[in-house]
Order: C-alpha cells, then sequence, then structure tokens
C-alpha cells in the first residue's frame, strides 16, 4: 500500500461508483421496497444501524441489499433511528409511497415509534407495513423456556433483549406454559457421558437443587432458572477466573488424551443460540468437567482448606440428573435453531425458498408446536442434519 489513506479511498471509489447502479435497480424494481434494520454494537462500543433492501428487480431476480451502516450516537429511540432510516430511504430515493414496502423489525418499543414517525412522514398505516420478526420471536420464546416464563422473569429477558413487554409476547408467554404443561422426556433411559472415566458418589447424584420427578410448566419454569442451564452461565462466569481456567483446561488436556483443548462456550443474555451453544460445548466437555470439579473439591478438602470458604464453583456442580437436562434441551433446542436459519436465510437457488417470507411464519409455528408436544410425550425428534444447509450443499453453482 502506498500510504495509509490508500485502501480508504478505494473503498470510498468503489461506493461511489455503485452509488448510481444501485439507485437504478431500486428504482426500476418490479416489487415494491422492502426493509428490515436493526442496531449493532462493537466490542468498542460504537453503535451502528443495518439497513437492508428486499426486493424484486425487472428480470424477476430477488435481492437483499445493504444500503447504510450508520453510526448511531445518544439515545436509540424511535425517533433517532426514524431520522436515519429516512435519511437513508431519501438518499437512494425510495422515498414515495408507491416504492415504500414492508419493514422486518424485532419487537423492540423503540421501533414502534419509528415505525409512527416514518409512517407519518411516508403516508402509511404502521401497523399494516410492520412484520415482526420470526427469529426474533423465537429468540424471546427459547428463552423463556430456559430460564423461567412467569410474567416478571419473561419481562426481564425482553429487558435484556432491549424490548418491552407486549400484548405479542403475553400471547407466546402463553403458548409456552400450553406447550409444557406435561411430562417431558427423550424416550431412553440411557444416561450422557455414562461411559466416561468419572466415577459418581451418591453426593454426586444430588443436584444442589433438586429436579422435579415431573417437569411441567411450574417447576420447569423454577428449576431451570437455577437449575442446569443456569449452573452453567455460572460455571463460565466462576471460569473467567485465570488460574481456574488454566486448571480447567490442564484436566481438559489430560481426559482428551491428545493436549488439545475447547474453549468454554459463554452464553449471553441476548441470543438463545449462545445457550445452545453452551451446552453442546458443555456436553463435549464434561469428562474434563468433572475431572476438573473432583481436583477442587479434593484439594479443598484434603489440603488442610476446609476450614475456608468452599470454592464458589462448587456449588454449581451438576449431578447426573443435571446433565440429562443438559442433553435433553440440546436436542430439543436443534429444532429451533434450524427454523431461526430457515426465518431469515435469502432463500436456495432452484430449491425449496428459505427466504423468511411471512407465508412461512405459521407452518414453522405449527412444526415446532408439535416438536414440543411430542417431547412432552416422551419422544424428542433429533434432527441429524440440518436441512437448509444440506441443500444449499445440494445445489449445482450456476454460471
Amino acid at each position: 500500500m502506498p500510504s495509509g489513506k490508500t485502501l480508504l479511498r478505494m473503498l470510498e471509489s468503489e461506493y461511489r461508483g455503485a452509488v448510481g447502479p444501485v439507485t437504478e435497480v431500486l428504482r426500476s424494481a418490479r416489487s415494491q421496497v422492502h426493509f428490515s434494520f436493526d442496531g449493532w454494537t462493537s466490542k468498542t462500543y460504537t453503535s451502528f444501524l443495518g439497513i437492508n433492501a428486499q426486493f424484486i428487480d425487472r428480470t424477476f431476480v430477488q435481492h437483499r441489499i445493504l444500503l447504510g451502516l450508520r453510526p448511531l450516537s445518544g439515545k436509540h429511540n424511535g425517533a433517532s433511528l426514524a431520522d436515519e432510516v429516512a435519511d437513508t430511504l431519501a438518499f437512494w430515493q425510495v422515498n414515495n409511497l408507491d416504492t415504500v414496502g414492508y419493514f422486518t423489525l424485532d419487537n423492540a418499543a423503540n421501533n414502534d415509534t419509528c415505525m409512527e414517525d416514518l409512517a407519518f412522514e411516508h403516508g402509511f398505516s404502521s401497523e399494516e407495513r410492520r412484520i415482526r420478526c420470526a427469529a426474533h420471536i423465537l429468540n424471546l420464546c427459547v428463552r423463556a423456556m430456559l430460564y423461567g416464563s412467569k410474567r416478571e422473569n419473561f419481562a426481564a429477558i425482553v429487558a435484556a433483549d432491549g424490548d418491552d413487554l407486549d400484548d405479542d409476547e403475553e400471547q407466546v408467554d402463553q403458548a409456552i406454559d400450553e406447550a409444557l404443561n406435561g411430562e417431558m422426556g427423550d424416550g431412553t433411559d440411557e444416561d450422557p457421558g455414562a461411559n466416561t472415566a468419572v466415577d459418581f458418589s451418591e453426593e454426586d447424584l444430588i443436584s444442589s437443587l433438586p429436579a422435579p420427578e415431573e417437569i411441567n410448566a411450574a417447576s420447569f419454569r423454577e428449576y431451570s432458572q437455577n437449575g442446569a442451564p443456569g449452573m452453567l452461565h455460572n460455571i463460565g462466569l466462576q471460569l473467567r477466573n485465570t488460574q481456574l481456567y488454566e486448571q480447567f483446561l490442564q484436566f481438559q488436556r489430560k481426559e482428551s488424551g491428545h493436549g488439545t483443548t475447547l474453549h468454554w462456550a459463554f452464553n449471553n443474555g441476548t441470543r438463545w443460540n449462545s445457550d445452545m451453544r453452551m451446552m453442546e460445548r458443555a456436553l463435549r466437555l464434561r469428562p474434563g468437567l468433572n475431572t476438573f470439579f473432583n481436583d477442587v473439591q479434593n484439594r479443598w478438602e484434603t489440603d488442610g482448606l476446609c476450614d475456608r470458604t468452599k470454592p464458589a464453583v462448587l456449588q454449581y456442580r451438576l449431578s447426573a440428573y443435571d446433565w440429562k437436562v443438559i442433553e435433553v434441551l440440546a436436542k430439543l433446542l436443534k429444532s429451533f435453531e434450524i427454523a431461526t436459519k430457515q426465518l431469515q436465510g435469502n432463500g436456495v437457488p432452484a430449491g425449496r425458498s428459505t427466504c423468511g417470507s411471512f407465508d412461512e411464519y405459521f407452518p414453522v409455528f405449527e412444526v415446532l408446536l408439535d416438536h414440543l408436544e411430542s417431547a412432552i410425550e416422551g419422544t424428542i425428534f433429533e434432527e441429524v442434519e440440518d436441512p437448509v444447509t444440506r441443500e444449499k450443499k445440494d445445489v449445482e453453482p450456476s454460471d
């Protein structure tokens, strides 16, 4: 590079060269231009608003174009978002009633205000033109299922995602209660990890929060709040201690037998698939994790440390039944992962559409409801391969 600014100048030149063609393809679109936008914050706490357009061009080809990635400053209220979106639409000359289509957004309250402002400016009905993001609804459903779906707990989950509780989410909450109103199991008595080298004492088999014999709507909420998923989360918090984490990696290398290690998968408070990744990774790390717990327990008991406070990490040791719950949940959530991909995809060329169009919402939700009802009756249908991924593999590249 001749100078530190060369790459910047090249990118700016490419952008300026694309403005005209993109404006023309938007102007000549056969369909209305539909939009989706959402905020994102970097690790350095810089906020951006990504604004995407979806439409069918004059040759009947579907397009999705990123029209803007605008920096956000100050409060991310609805009026601020509306200003950014309106400026973007005006720049690309997509700002009349016949051209502007529908907006697919998550359930945040500031999006309500944003849509009201945009509707006033462009002359359409905010309620008619707004589509709720299905992937975001699934996120709320699974978070409620994992960490409790009583109103106060569900409101906390929504608050963590930047949303307010509304009528739609109350209906989701009620649907979860109905779906979980019964016994849940996976139809097998096999215990995950039963062939590991770690032996369990009678005390090991007793959870710090005893699991109910029958997991129904009420007991599932109570158990899951501080039960297996919550304990995995707390283990992750404890492993942020560098010394403990090094010990954990040491025992993982020992159990693997070939010196390789996998990092702990930390979950977060806004995306349910981070919980699934945490559970899947924990199942893979179970032998090393149990050996780690045994070592911490033994050193505390035998090195004259019992007069000190018991290491906090030990209170989150999972019992055999806790591991069973983790295995069942990981299987249960796989269908939700596939549904999320299907409802936010770009479509499969020459194959079944999985572009997340509104007509796909209800069939997918029905499949998930059947999935939960089957689990309640004792059968969890475990997905072997993601059908969306499989379809993409089968599609021959076009010339």
